[in-house]
């Protein structure tokens, strides 16, 4: 972890410094001799340099910490080329460079130290198990995740063999293993390591309380799991139990409260609950910035999430300085091609690309894109997420054959969110009249819908509507009047028996019955909408002038002149005044909820917080999140440990939810991460 647990510093120094410790303990012995009698001046001088500098990490004094152990360094290297004090502080100064995300200086360093132990000591000794897990981390920091795996395999391996399997140097390179895993979306094999770390680390607790903020650690790996997976129900109170642990253990500023602060806020936006999401991006914000600094990749996870809020609430100006600002932070900090990148530049083109500054958020698709493609592949979730925000977005432009090639790709990948998908596309195509096009589109959607949690809410009413009305277009009458009849049910038991999106979907079924001659049966479900009508927006309302024409049609068809006469009439009379309107409400519009000259109910209204035709906001996953508007389709940042999602996690818009950021840091530059997340 970065810049915290002083309060584990025995642990740390333990299990995290043991070779840098061991050579601090007692002197070295010089080649093919015994140890010497006493230290001399050269190791008195590097011995100070070491302590000063250890002092300054424990401190988050990272730049101090630096200088000593660049002092240290020149010290140790006059031991000569193969001394284990050469290769322990080759490995604190690394720590540092990781930590402060110099990865360039950090790797040969690492590597260095590493060469020396296994010439030294053997390939299979502890040291050497420290310095593959460090080497990994740097790795894992930069997404290089197939250089990382194998030597976090090596590392575990090695300790297993050594101290065996229930061991806190053998569970901490599981745990690492584990956000490798989490990072690449491999769920499946991180959550058993995930398990076996913190089975191993809440037995150890009730022996050792010092122990327990370890078991946050597996505890907020496997939130940030199922929040990539979306899991909501499952994050949740991990989270919460998480952040009860840290800020108790740790103090309610520390840089890890704030990591969990932060992917908390990621879950909860994912789910759209931007309310609780708020408080939390800005708390952890205010954390990172004071202990992190103005400028880390810490504080870009934030911003960027925050940033994607911002976006989803409509608040078009505010979000953009934060996105901007993450972008900026992640390309002068990062590597090249790192997700993180790909994930802010993914969210500012969604702020773009929302606004309608197509020109703007074109080349920041395109570069998202190119990254996911390259670290995930072709045809991952993030790499789909970004295909189908492009699609939605050339569709806006009227580029329909561009978008529809992009929608095709999209589906045939089988990731990303499938019922967004196939709403856009369906849209698109009965934007142009292509009906038939459209119609498997909404089956399909209307089946994917089924499978999920909303089968009876007012998204899967919205989408029945849509398939209907594009069944109507079809002269598909007798298909189209049940699809309107289960929208009608669902509507009714959600918004309740006289909402005026009930009266809308009556009057779309009465529209379909006239369209087969089924007068008898539409009548009395027109009388209904009128009632309705009447109640909701006023006799003199315009809407409710067309509901009676259309009731009078029905009449006369009926043999009811009478009626037709007197409807007719109230219809004539409203057509020459104000049209009135309730306080506080607005008026259907005839051309909304009327009839065509052919008796067909025109286009559906949107009732208030739905999207047409689907309730889901465009392209929306995630986690690289699901909040953004419908207009925006990309993946937010997985949760922090991984690098993109969607992620999970700390996400920026899940994702990435989410790419991810690794903490970075022990209680001293060591060996091992005493904390990683």
């Amino acid at each position: 972890m970065k810049y915290s647990l002083k309060h584990m510093l025995p642990v740390a120094l333990i299990i995290s410094m043991a070779a840098t410790n061991a050579v601090l303990a007692a002197d070295p012995a010089p080649a093919g001799g015994a140890p010497a009698a006493a230290a001399n001046p050269e190791e008195a001088t590097w011995r100070g340099f070491v302590d000063q500098g250890t002092a300054a990490f424990q401190g988050g004094k990272m730049k101090e910490a630096e200088k000593q152990f660049v002092q240290a360094l020149a010290e140790a290297k006059k031991f000569g080329p193969d001394d284990a004090r050469l290769a322990a502080t080759q490995n604190s100064l690394a720590e540092v460079y990781r930590i402060t995300n110099q990865f360039g200086k950090a790797e040969p360093l690492y590597k260095q130290s590493m060469a020396i132990r296994e010439k030294t000591l053997g390939k299979e000794s502890l040291e050497v198990a420290g310095s593959a897990n460090n080497l990994a981390e740097l790795y894992r920091a930069q997404a290089k995740y197939a250089q990382a795996e194998p030597l976090y395999k090596r590392s575990i391996a090695i300790r297993e063999k050594l101290n065996g399997k229930e061991d806190a140097q053998t569970i901490m390179a599981v745990h690492n293993l584990a956000e490798l895993y989490r990072a690449q979306n491999k769920f499946a094999q991180a959550e058993p390591l995930y398990k076996r770390a913190l089975a191993f680390r809440e037995k150890a607790a009730k022996a050792d309380p010092q122990q327990e903020a370890f078991v946050g650690m597996d505890l907020k790996g496997l939130a940030d799991m199922y929040n990539a997976q979306g899991a909501y129900g499952k994050a949740e109170p991990l989270y919460k139990r998480t952040l009860s642990i840290w800020e108790k253990a740790l103090g309610p500023n520390d840089s890890d409260v704030a990591s969990c602060l932060n992917n908390m806020a990621e879950m909860y936006r994912a789910q759209g609950n931007l309310k609780k999401a708020e408080p939390l991006y800005k708390r952890s914000l205010s954390i990172r910035e004071k202990v992190l600094g103005a400028n880390d990749p810490e504080v870009a996870l934030t911003l960027s999430g925050m940033g994607a809020m911002y976006t989803a609430k409509g608040m078009y100006s505010k979000a953009e300085p934060l996105l901007k600002r993450a972008l900026n932070i992640d390309e002068k900090i990062l590597r090249a091609g790192h997700p993180d990148i790909g994930s802010s530049a993914s969210s500012l083109a969604d702020n773009y690309n929302s606004q309608g500054k197509y020109a703007l958020a074109e080349p920041l698709y395109k570069k998202s894109l190119a990254i996911f493609e390259k670290s995930y592949g072709v045809g991952s979730s993030q790499a789909i997420s970004i295909v189908s925000a492009m699609a939605t977005m050339e569709a806006k432009q009227g580029k329909y054959p561009e978008a529809e090639a992009l929608f095709k790709r999209a589906l045939a990948s089988g990731k990303g969110d499938t019922t967004t998908i196939l709403s856009d596309m369906a849209e698109m195509y009965t934007k142009q009249n292509k009906y038939a096009e459209a119609e498997p589109l909404y089956v399909r959607l209307v089946a994917a819908k089924e499978k999920g949690k909303g089968a009876a809410g007012s998204g899967m009413a919205t989408v029945l509507v849509a398939q209907a009305a594009n069944l109507v277009k079809l002269n598909k009458y007798a298909e189209a009047e049940p699809v309107y009849q289960r929208a009608l049910a669902i509507r009714e038991k959600v918004s309740g028996a006289e909402s005026k999106d009930v009266a809308t979907t009556l009057e779309n079924i009465v529209s379909v019955m006239i369209k087969q001659d089924k007068y008898a049966e539409a009548e009395p479900l027109s009388r209904r909408c009128l009632a309705i009508r009447e109640k909701a927006l006023g006799a003199n309302s315009a809407t409710v002038g067309a509901t009676l024409m259309q009731l009078a049609t029905i009449c006369r068809k009926t043999d009811k002149a009478s009626d037709a006469d007197a409807f007719e009439a109230r219809a004539k009379e409203i057509a020459g005044k104000p049209a009135e309107t309730k306080p506080g409400e607005t008026t259907e519009t005839a051309g909304a909820a009327g009839t065509t000259s052919g008796g067909e109910t025109a286009a559906e209204t949107k009732p208030a917080g739905e999207t047409m035709p689907s309730e889901t906001a465009a392209g929306e996953t995630k986690p690289e999140g699901g909040e953004k508007p419908a207009e925006s389709a990309s993946e937010s940042k997985p949760a922090e440990g991984a690098a993109a999602t969607t992620s999970a996690s700390e996400s920026k818009p899940a994702e990435t939810p989410e790419a991810k950021k690794d903490d970075k840091a022990a209680d001293a530059p060591a060996d091992d991460k005493s904390m990683t997340k």
